[in-house]
């Protein structure tokens, strides 16, 4: 039993609680062992909670706190939290030419989650979240349901996902 207030996964308490406490040369080494750059200093270093500059394993330079890394959250512009409309053009042309071929039609970039209009060849127009493109994976209703293709993850990319 463990009275120190430390698990055995991490020295300085449980995956979120105590990243509060955790000193900077911890910080740094659980970020690098990950793929991940720390850009903040130790100088700069307050807690587990504040923002630091950080770029992940694929290059995109961004902000996360320690608190949130260690939970396993990633890179927020490799999720597509970075996207704008043109990638997803880009995107939706390589996942509708799995199929049977259409475009994005939406002129303004909503968000990942968000619902943007498609033109399928074969189907029509419909509505899909952004991140279902971004994924590679789905793309109309119906083209999926023909192939059963929906039920299948195929990457658009050998990158790391994270």
């Amino acid at each position: 039993m463990v009275t120190t207030g430390e698990s055995k996964c991490h020295p300085y308490g449980s995956a979120t609680g105590d990243a509060f406490k955790a000193p900077y040369k911890v910080v740094r080494k659980e970020f690098k062992d990950k793929g991940w750059k720390l850009l903040t200093t130790s100088d700069d270093w307050k807690n587990g909670r504040q923002k630091l500059d950080v770029i992940c394993p694929v290059g995109h330079q961004t902000t996360k706190s320690f608190e949130v890394f260690r939970r396993g959250n990633g890179c927020r512009i490799c999720a597509g939290f970075g996207k704008s409309i043109e990638d997803l053009r880009a995107t939706s042309e390589q996942v509708s030419a799995r199929y049977s071929g259409g475009a994005c039609l939406s002129k303004k970039y909503l968000g990942i989650f968000k619902s943007h209009k498609f033109r399928c060849k074969k189907h029509g127009v419909f509505t899909r979240p952004a991140t279902d493109i971004f994924n590679g994976n789905k793309w109309c209703q119906k083209c999926g349901l023909e192939s059963g293709a929906n039920r299948v993850w195929i990457p658009l990319t050998t990158e790391p996902h994270i």
